[in-house]
């Protein structure tokens, strides 16, 4: 299977023989996959990349399991979660469910688990349609209200840098851009992430995802006024 765009899953799993092979199951199909035995390197991960799926094998401790689930899901409702379980945990179909998640139970096969992983997931990003367009001197936002720059935009969406306090808390998925000299104020989802290697700052993209018909065009004149040229000299960053 060729997946078009890249999908992010964060598979834990404490069984050392397990792990390497469900991480290649579906590193083969196509997904881009970190696997850990280690339940606080998986809060970690979690915390420093945007996942798009978390997969929990509940023979690590079922309790832990389900509140990293319920945590993860909390702060980040976009993310699809998915519980491993076995026939000895009856109750475990209805559990995943309050916490938002699928369940799986083993054994099970190739097939089978795939379509459940695709059935899962969100929606994929949408396509960019217009051209995006670098602000040459950059345009000082608040991104959740933390200080923030936009260097490029479009019609459905832009890129920007935040200050490294920005990781001190989850970014919300939907937030709001102020954007004070101009006296607007945008919703927008995250698309992606990363952390910058010299300075330690956010760097992200984001789409549009205003309601207000107003606003809109006011953010579509923006973007017109604006010299149409691809950003060049992006910076060196680790994908998150």
């Amino acid at each position: 299977m060729k997946i078009p765009y890249a999908i992010l899953v964060l598979f834990l799993e404490d069984d050392g023989a397990e792990l390497p092979h469900t991480v290649g199951l579906l590193r083969d199909a196509g997904y881009e996959v970190t696997g850990t035995g280690n339940l606080e390197e998986a809060r970690q991960l979690l915390g420093a990349r945007r996942y798009d799926l978390l997969i929990v094998d509940v023979q690590l401790r079922w309790s832990d399991g389900l509140q990293l689930i319920a945590q993860t899901r909390r702060d980040r409702p976009e993310m699809a979660a998915l519980i491993i379980t076995t026939p000895r945990e009856p109750h475990a179909e209805v559990e995943a469910r309050q916490v938002g998640a699928a369940c799986q139970v083993k054994p099970f096969d190739r097939t089978s688990f795939l379509a459940l992983v695709a059935r899962e997931l969100p929606p994929p990003p949408p396509l960019r349609r217009s051209p995006r367009k670098r602000v040459s001197e950059g345009l000082a936002v608040k991104v959740a209200e933390w200080p923030a720059t936009i260097w490029d935009v479009s019609y459905e969406g832009f890129g920007f840098e935040a200050a490294p306090q920005i990781w001190q808390e989850p970014l919300p998925s939907v937030f709001k851009v102020n954007l004070a000299t101009l006296g607007l104020s945008v919703r927008a989802e995250i698309m992606w992430t990363a952390r910058l290697r010299a300075s330690g700052s956010l760097s992200g993209g984001a789409a549009l995802r205003e309601t207000d018909k107003e606003i809109v065009g006011v953010w579509r004149g923006l973007v017109d006024r604006l010299s149409d040229h691809p950003r060049d000299g992006a910076p060196d960053a680790l994908q998150s």
